[in-house]
Formats: structure tokens, sequence, C-alpha cells
């Protein structure tokens, strides 16, 4: 009998712990730490989203986005985030892109299918001369796209409030 419930309670400290599996495995496959030119996607596009380029020389990245040509007409935001340390700075020579007040840059057009913005050059400041590219540098550039809304005057918009159903 008390190998039962030995067994029995040994049973029930398993059933409690495999109930919090399905937050733990949300925790693990929500947060990545990705080095070096990795795409997580996560989209609701009903046909092919944009693609982000990066390159990276001189302690700058430099990024594109390249609408997919199957895709549809969207409206493109672009953040970067690296150590506090070494602040980041975006150079745009032409002004195709704006700084919006949550942090994000935004490309001033609507980018059609098969169309590529300008780059946008984030510079990483405040490098040791004599450092070298390794983690204490990792910038992770984010890009985000959404379809083009069509207003009642014809001319198109982002509304970046709408959210994935």
């Amino acid at each position: 009998m008390k190998k039962m419930n030995l067994l029995l309670a040994a049973l029930a400290v398993c059933l409690v712990l495999t109930a919090a599996i399905g937050s733990a495995w949300a925790y693990f496959t929500t947060y990545a730490v990705a080095k070096g030119g990795h795409v997580v996607e996560l989209s609701d596009h009903r046909t092919p989203p944009p693609n982000i380029e990066e390159r990276f020389a001189a302690w700058v990245k430099y990024v594109r986005i390249t609408n997919n040509e199957d895709g549809e007409t969207v409206f493109v935001r672009v953040r970067a985030f690296g150590p506090e340390k070494y602040p980041l700075s975006y150079l745009d020579e032409n002004n195709n892109w704006t700084r919006g007040s949550d942090g994000w840059y935004y490309y001033n057009e609507p980018l059609q299918p098969g169309q590529r913005t300008p780059e946008l050059q984030i510079k990483i400041n405040d490098v040791p001369e004599k450092a070298e590219y390794g983690d204490d540098f990792n910038v992770t550039v984010v890009y985000e796209s959404i379809a083009a809304q069509t207003a009642e005057n014809g001319e198109l918009y982002a509304d970046w409030e709408v959210t994935a159903r």
C-alpha cells in the first residue's frame, strides 16, 4: 500500500510538472539569440513578405528591403538594437527614411512588388580604435512590413496599429 501511495504521489508530481511545459516551451520559442545574419520570420502576409538585405563594413550595417515580386504593396520600417555602450546612429543621405517618435525608421514611400528601398546605414559609434568584431558588437536589425491601405481619396497609407487576427 505504501508503494502504491508513493507511486501515486510521484505520478501527481509528474502531471503538475508537465502541465507547465506549455509556457516553458513558449519561452524557448519566443526568445532567441542570433549571431550573424539569421532570419526569424513571423508573418501574416497573404503573399510572400519582403526580404531584408544586410551587409557590414567599417562598423556600419547597410540595410535594404526588397519587396517580393509576387508580393503586395507594403510599407516598411526598420529598427536596430545593439549594446548600450556603443550607441547607434542612422544615416540616410537622400532623406528616403524618416525617424518616427517610436524609434523606428520608416521608408517614406509604399514599396511596390519587386521594388527595393535605398540603403539605410546604421553606424556603431564609440568603437575602440583596435576593436575587433565580436559578441560585444552584435547589432540586431528588425524590420516590419504592413500591407498598404487605401484612403477614400485613393492615396496609400500605413496603419501600423493593425494587428494579425
